[in-house]
Order: structure tokens, then C-alpha cells, then sequence
């Protein structure tokens, strides 16, 4: 397996030495390496890993600087309070694309994602762009062989592009889509927030062919979070584990002006404060993503302290 980059520091605000309710994030990351992680662990344990990439922007035509994201994550969130549930982090490093060779690099990332959950550890994968997904994706399918996964994508697209001439940050959950129609599984996907001037109408006729679960951001704000939240129970309950991915170009670009793809219609954060709320109450969360930071385009570190306070929320959540 290719070796993680453990080279980030963690660093910030200190308050107390000793005092564990008065602790920083930074004070309790373990960073270590994936065959160095407890056999036994608890409910509130948890794996970081940053895939540091954007060659599959790059293939889709998008503005670069998405490798930049996951350090850029990791310092907005040293100095986030060490949450109340007294979790375990573990900081497994970062995967870099060397070469533009982006599918070893997604194999890199499903082979550590494998060895961080098999044991009970929740993957947290930062990005890099939604090439991520079909890395991360894999992974959780080798270490949950048994599950039926069902994905729940925060996001402007539904990036279902095809995968020719090259697959990309566009053309995640296709390849997905076709990875288990190769072992005659079912692809589960909800996708929030889309965007109708983000997607084709050939987009949306691939989302009716793989019978896609959406609602876009628009439908979303007319009805409110209580419809939007039964829509998302009613899809919880027809798989085993939930795989969730936060694509930062699905917000509003007020609140996420640094991504490739800004939305000047897209959702009001809460929205995924509402979603981790209702998904609290399942079981089944396998594993997480939040990807799609450009830090080379962000301002006042907005979007990153939003990807940070994402991965916050969703560690004191499960």
C-alpha cells in the first residue's frame, strides 16, 4: 500500500495542559499509521485520511488548488473545542495523485480507508475533489462486503458524467453505479441539492436510468426540512450503512466561495446540520467525506472553517 503522508502538524490555542474539558482538537489527535491503529475500538472512533488531489478537476475542467484542501481542513479545525463525546482521532496522513495517475491513487485511498474501518475506526476523508467518493467508496465496500451501502450525497451535481474520454471529479458515482452492476448489486444514491442549471438533461435522464434519488436545492427550500428529512429516513431504511459525502460547491457561495464550482443558488449550511441531525438517529453510518476545498480560492477562510465545523458536527454526532 502506498505510504501516507504523516507530515502535517497539528497546532493551535492552548487553554489548559490538563484539563480535558478545556481541551483543543489539536491536544488529542493521534497521528499514526494505519497498521498502528487500536484492534478494539470504541463507538466515538474515527480516522482521518486526506487525499491530496485534484487531478480529477483538472480531467473535468475545473479550477485548480483542491489538493491543497485537506491541511487546509486540518488547521481550521486544530483549534475546535475537543468535543463532549470524548472521541478517539487518529490522523492516518495524507494520500497525494503523483504523475496524474488518479486511479492509483484511488486505490491507495479505498486500500488505507479498508484498513482504518475493518477494525471499527469511522473513516473521515478530507479531499481533494469528488474523485475522492470512488476511492473512499471502495473501501468501505471490502470492509463491509455484506452491506448493502447506500450513498447520501450533499451536492450541486450529481456527478454521474460519463467516464469517457477519462474518469474525473465529474463521473464518481457512475463509476460506481457500474462497479456494482458488475457484482449484480444496487446502487443506492440520494443526492441534495441539486442544481438544475449545474445538470444536463442528459444528466438527469442517467439519474432516471439508475433510478437516482434527488431533490434539488430549490425543491428543498419551497417544502422545508421536515419533508426533505422523511425523504432522507425513507432512503435510510431500505440499506445497511450510509456512506455521506459533502461536496462544499452544494452551499450557497457566500458561505462557500472557495470551490472549483460556486453556487450562488446553493444551500444554507443548516441544511447539513439537519442532515446530520436525522442520520444521528440511524445506526448505520460507515463512513464520511467532505471534499471539493480550493483554498487557493477561499476568502477569510470561510469554506474551510465551514468543512471543518462539518467534520466537527459529524464526529459529535456519531
Amino acid at each position: 500500500m502506498t505510504k501516507l503522508d504523516l507530515s502535517f502538524k497539528w497546532e493551535g490555542r492552548i487553554d489548559s495542559t490538563s484539563d480535558t474539558s478545556s481541551f483543543r482538537l489539536h491536544q488529542v489527535v493521534q497521528s499514526t499509521t494505519t497498521d498502528k491503529l487500536p484492534s478494539k475500538n470504541t463507538k466515538h472512533s474515527y480516522g482521518l485520511i486526506g487525499f491530496c488531489c485534484d487531478q480529477g478537476v483538472e480531467r473535468n475542467k475545473g479550477r485548480l488548488g483542491a489538493k491543497e484542501g485537506p491541511n487546509t481542513i486540518r488547521s481550521s479545525m486544530a483549534s475546535l473545542a475537543y468535543p463532549s463525546c470524548l472521541p478517539r482521532v487518529f490522523d492516518l496522513g495524507n494520500i497525494h495523485c503523483v504523475d496524474e495517475k488518479l486511479e492509483e491513487a484511488q486505490q491507495a485511498l479505498a486500500n488505507a480507508v479498508h484498513q482504518c474501518t475493518k477494525d471499527g475506526v469511522k473513516s473521515i476523508v478530507l479531499g481533494g475533489g469528488h474523485e475522492t467518493s470512488y476511492g473512499h467508496f471502495l473501501g468501505l465496500e471490502k470492509s463491509y462486503p455484506d452491506k448493502k451501502i447506500g450513498i447520501i450525497n450533499l451536492d450541486a451535481h450529481f456527478d454521474l458524467r460519463p467516464t469517457s474520454p477519462s474518469a474525473s471529479s465529474g463521473t464518481p458515482f457512475l463509476q460506481i453505479a457500474e462497479h456494482l452492476k458488475n457484482q449484480n448489486k444496487k446502487f443506492s444514491y440520494l443526492c441534495l441539492g441539486i442544481q438544475e442549471a449545474s445538470n444536463t438533461q442528459s444528466l438527469f435522464k442517467t439519474a432516471e436510468r439508475l433510478g437516482v434519488d434527488w431533490m434539488s436545492a430549490e425543491q428543498m427550500r419551497q417544502v422545508g426540512p421536515n419533508p426533505v428529512m422523511s425523504f432522507v429516513r425513507e432512503f435510510c431504511e431500505n440499506v445497511d450503512g450510509i456512506y455521506l459525502t459533502i461536496c462544499l460547491d452544494g452551499f450557497a457561495a457566500a458561505h462557500a466561495p472557495g470551490v472549483s464550482a460556486p453556487s450562488p443558488f446553493g444551500l444554507e449550511p443548516a441544511w447539513a446540520e439537519w442532515l446530520l441531525a436525522t442520520l444521528k438517529e440511524q445506526s448505520n453510518i460507515i463512513g464520511f467525506d467532505v471534499v471539493e476545498l480550493n483554498p487557493r480560492l477561499d476568502q477569510d477562510h470561510r469554506t474551510a472553517n465551514l468543512a471543518a465545523q462539518c467534520v466537527f458536527k459529524f464526529i459529535q454526532a456519531f
